[in-house]
């Protein structure tokens, strides 16, 4: 599910946020990590989006 080179890094330094927005942000970014740079058939955001 994952590859070898999936790294990367979410910045959620404001110590303000609160934990109703900062899940919703973590949730979001691993969504569209695993939508779009983990499917090797689709090679742009439209390819995504058709399915």
């Amino acid at each position: 599910m994952f590859t070898d080179g999936d790294t990367f890094r979410l910045g959620l330094d404001n110590p303000h946020l609160p934990d109703n927005t900062r899940w919703p942000l973590i949730v979001a970014a691993v969504f569209v990590d695993l939508q779009y740079f983990e499917n090797s058939d689709t090679t742009t955001v439209s390819g995504i989006l058709d399915g």
